[in-house]
């Protein structure tokens, strides 16, 4: 995240202590109406304090909230008077119950009644002095840009005193998101979401006069315990109250990132539920309307689309989205709860019973700028694999993409395609890496059961190649069988015959004991060659980079990959330039680091990490730079005199 991002976002937050604090303030010494001409568009009641915008003789301008809406209008100078800040000051809200979504006082907002989203982290200084750690070690001038009083430095100068005084900067900081309520639906939509922060507070005499003070269209604020809640709506700060009554602190016990973001499905699911509704009964619609096959497939493809959203909110009961700051980088890791007793929760538990080996042992990674290791149980994944592979073949058949005279084809490529997947150990692994002429090599090695895998990928290639002929079109592509031999391997060659793709990366396939290798790359012989030549002379399954890697992460990983993002941007544009060596940009490449990609399975629970060290972020920051820099070099005028300008 970026200083000015970070900037942006806390300034948004502080921007509800600045939008009434400057303005004077007058109270109302009786009931009164509250004029527009010569209507009547409001009343005060004695004693409240409002905005003064301006006086005009006996007249005095206000500006207050009510019912969620800013009311402006006149009352007679004889009806007000002036106050300040002091005199407004009221007791702080008392200690109460605590609400049904508190302990103790301490809120916990995962149990806030209805709500679809939290947000929460430990404090604003821990947040800011972590990222601002981090931000020296990347661009160190960027870094004085993250901290408090450079945020409050963006307020008006009379509001950033207030600011000091009234926000506790080393408090937990929390936000909860409500179903909407307010408004009425758009074009099918539902209303826009409900937000209310929890902001801590430490002064409690300024925060409940700021609260008397308070008239910002859209924004109303509520003293509740120790925090200040702030919502768009005035019955969004009833809601939180009721949910969190007086409230002493945040739960932070389970949090082990320094930011999360939770989503609570079936409250969710609640709140978009007509919407997923409308959403399907015009997919349908337009289905049943459609004239041509691309019509057919679109609507097809919507109402595909929500009923997945529909299923996949119905299989999780919570997801988050945690990100943690570290001395050395980032780490975004999302998970999921299944739903106990779902379809999700059962092939989770299944799919990690019975892991095949790690299969990087067997694929070149000499200057890998890719690597990835996936293990699971090889008969779940086929189980997976056919009820994908029938889902789709009904969908194409009902959108008329697989026309009836070709159904029963369909239904041989899909027994061939199960054949294959029943082949398959459930292990994989893939490397790419950058040569010479072509862009990159790339290998994939398949874990197989026994010898089978040669025999059901030939007869799927024979499948397609028969049909195509039956059709009378040109087959694509062709597979030849032993075409060459390296170490007394048989190498099958995957021949395109289509002009258009001779120029596509080449492909060879080979079927090993235990192992199957496809391998791409132009030439591609040297590329199946290495593969060999790892299989063979393997000490062990596992490549010692992911070994490496996989200690960066706490629990042991079914997926786990390396990814160089900065080797992968040189390799790219090396591509594009036809070659042509650049020698600053090799040695940014050179001094890359992994970014690192995992995902594991604990129980019902799935979750994805990735880890970007400080390295590449630094590397492409320079490279960013360096585009910057050779862009301005390119501009007619630049570096020099400026045409039709004076010297100074």
């Amino acid at each position: 995240m970026s200083g000015r991002a970070l900037n942006a976002a806390m300034v948004a937050v502080l921007c509800v202590f600045s939008w009434s604090w400057a303005e004077d303030q007058v109270r109302a010494l009786r009931d009164t109406d509250v004029k527009l001409g010569a209507d009547v568009i409001g009343s005060v009641k004695a004693g409240t304090i409002v905005s003064k915008v301006k006086q005009q003789g006996d007249w005095v301008g206000i500006r207050y909230n009510e019912a969620g809406k800013t009311v402006s209008g006149w009352v007679p100078r004889a009806a007000v008077e002036d106050v300040t800040p002091a005199a407004a000051t009221v007791a702080p809200t008392p200690a109460g119950p605590a609400g049904q979504a508190s302990e103790g006082g301490v809120a916990r907002l995962e149990k806030a009644q209805g709500a679809i989203a939290s947000l929460r982290f430990r404090s604003v200084n821990d947040l800011v002095g972590k990222l601002q750690a981090l931000v020296m070690q990347i661009q160190p001038a960027f870094a004085g840009v993250i901290s408090p009083d450079a945020l409050l430095s963006q307020l008006p100068p009379e509001v950033q005193e207030t600011a000091r005084k009234v926000l506790d900067f080393n408090r937990p900081f929390g936000g909860v998101v409500y179903p909407g309520a307010g408004g009425e639906a758009v074009e099918g939509k539902g209303p826009e979401p409900d937000l209310c922060f929890l902001i801590p507070v430490k002064d409690l005499a300024a925060a409940a006069a700021f609260v008397q003070q308070m008239s910002a269209p859209n924004v109303s604020v509520q003293l509740s315990g120790e925090y200040l809640l702030a919502s768009n709506r005035p019955a969004v700060l009833e809601r939180a109250a009721a949910d969190f009554g007086a409230i002493r602190s945040i739960a932070m016990d389970d949090l082990k990132s320094d930011v999360q973001l939770a989503f609570y499905m079936d409250n969710l699911y609640q709140a978009v539920e007509p919407q997923l509704e409308n959403q399907l009964r015009e997919a349908i619609r337009k289905a049943e309307m459609a004239q041509g096959l691309e019509e057919r497939k679109a609507a097809g493809s919507d109402k595909f689309g929500v009923e997945l959203g529909k299923f996949l909110l119905k299989e999780f009961s919570q997801a988050r989205v945690d990100l943690g700051i570290e001395a050395q980088g980032l780490r975004l890791l999302l998970s999921g709860d299944a739903r106990p007793g779902s379809v999700t929760a059962n092939f989770l538990k299944n799919v990690a019973n019975n892991l095949p080996g790690d299969l990087t042992g067997t694929v070149p990674t000499d200057n890998a700028v890719f690597l990835q290791s996936l293990r699971m149980s090889g008969p779940e994944i086929a189980k997976f694999g056919r009820t994908v592979l029938t889902t789709v073949v009904a969908h194409a058949k009902a959108t008329g993409e697989i026309p009836p005279e070709e159904e029963a084809w369909a239904a041989k490529v899909q027994d061939r395609l199960g054949a294959l997947l029943d082949c398959c150990q459930g292990n994989l692994a893939v490397t790419l890496f950058p040569m010479k002429p072509g862009p990159v090599g790339v290998v994939m090695a398949f874990g197989t059961r026994g010898d089978s895998m040669r025999a059901a990928f030939n007869a799927f290639i024979a499948e397609i190649e028969e049909h195509e002929k039956n059709a009378g079109r040109p087959a694509k592509a062709t597979l030849k069988t032993g075409a060459r031999e390296y170490q007394q391997v048989a190498i099958d060659s995957i021949i395109p015959l289509d002009p258009e793709k001779a120029d596509d990366l080449q492909a060879e396939v080979v079927h090993l004991p235990g192992v199957s290798l496809l391998a791409l790359g132009k030439p591609v012989d040297a590329v199946t060659n290495a593969a060999i030549e790892r299989v063979k002379a393997r000490a062990a399954d596992v490549d010692p980079k992911i070994q490496k890697a996989a200690k960066n992460f706490k629990t042991s990983p079914m997926l786990l990959a390396t990814i160089y993002v900065m080797k992968i941007i040189a390799a790219a544009e090396q591509a594009d330039n036809a070659g042509e060596p650049d020698e600053e940009l090799a040695n940014l490449a050179a001094a890359d680091e992994p970014v690192l990609a995992a995902a594991s399975v604990d129980g019902h629970r799935v979750v994805s990490e990735i880890y970007v060290p400080v390295q590449p972020m630094r590397l492409i920051q320079a490279y960013i730079m360096k585009k910057m820099m050779a862009g301005a070099a390119a501009q007619p005028g630049q570096g020099g005199e400026q045409p039709g300008q004076p010297q100074f």
